[in-house]
């Protein structure tokens, strides 16, 4: 199951399923001029280096996002808490009267 699972992932996530699709977002987002001039960058030494390097600094700034998200969950489901106990307070005032 796992198998077939993964390979419907994979064929789903394909550079063939996605190719037409990222092909109109590029050409809607970027004119012609700047698509060469990615190109170009992509071709030279430094784009291959960032080319290289990006799912290095992917991984290590999703890292600080997931511990920065960590570090205020504490505060968001306290707000949401105190939220929530405000308004069932709120409701059980409002049937009194």
């Amino acid at each position: 199951m796992q198998k077939i699972a993964l390979d419907l992932l994979f064929e789903g996530l394909s550079w063939k399923s996605l190719k037409e699709e990222y092909i109109q977002l590029y050409a809607e987002t970027f004119t012609e001029e700047e698509l060469q001039g990615i190109i170009e960058f992509s071709k030279s030494p430094l784009g291959k280096k960032m080319a290289e390097k990006s799912p290095i600094l992917m991984q290590k700034s999703m890292e600080i996002g997931r511990q920065h998200a960590q570090q205020v969950m504490p505060r968001v489901q306290q707000a949401i808490q105190d939220y929530m106990k405000e308004n069932i307070e709120s409701a059980k005032e409002q049937r009194k009267e």
